[in-house]
């Protein structure tokens, strides 16, 4: 069961994509000082990134009760595509 963390959006910075296995993490000092790590982003949700990328997002617990974002958009307000990644 996945867990939501809270209602609020949280902003980061994506830290590290991995194209070829499609997921990649954000750099969240919020989450960070809660849970030690970097917040985890995967699947559909990291396309039209970039390293260095401001976003915000939502977060629940994965089933090992670490963070990972959903919801995931540019801090500017860009447009999110249809598969949710973003339009370039």
């Amino acid at each position: 069961i996945v867990k939501h963390i809270n209602e609020r959006r949280v902003t980061g910075i994506v830290k590290h994509i991995n194209e070829q296995k499609g997921f990649g993490f954000i750099e969240c000092e919020e989450l960070k000082s809660v849970f030690g790590k970097d917040v985890f982003v995967g699947g559909s949700q990291i396309a039209g990134t970039m390293v260095g990328m401001p976003v915000n997002f939502a977060v629940v617990l994965n089933k090992d009760n670490k963070p990972q974002a959903y919801d995931l958009q540019p801090a500017g307000g860009i447009q999110q595509g249809k598969g949710g990644g973003f339009i370039p």
